[in-house]
């Protein structure tokens, strides 16, 4: 099954979701945060991931996934909005949607 990690950073969500065996794409809107979590991930014996420039402010219209990851990614006022529309937007119907939080007062 195939998992979306917005907002990757180093990917630990990804790589988490690697060795359970799904099939993650890392996406994030810095290359540079891409190139640290296919490293990561390489690192920690995982050759197989896909990497995504995404801004979930404006996501493909045929972007459809039955898993999304994220982590620490609500931490502006401003990014909340944007997220659930990204939601609900890129979850496929009966989809499943795993955040990390870090309790930070927007979150």
């Amino acid at each position: 099954m195939a998992a979306l990690e917005i907002g990757c950073g180093l990917g630990l969500p990804g790589i988490a979701a690697l060795a359970v065996g799904l099939r993650v794409t890392f996406s994030d809107y810095d290359a540079t945060a891409l190139r640290f979590a296919a490293n990561n991930a390489r690192l920690n014996g995982f050759a197989e991931c896909q990497t995504l420039h995404l801004d979930w402010r404006h996501p493909p219209e045929d972007l459809r996934v039955p898993i999304l990851l994220g982590s620490d990614l609500a931490y502006e006022l401003a990014s909340v909005e944007p997220l659930v529309a990204f939601f609900s937007n890129v979850l496929a119907p009966n989809g499943v949607c795993l955040l990390a939080d870090t309790d930070r007062l927007p979150a």
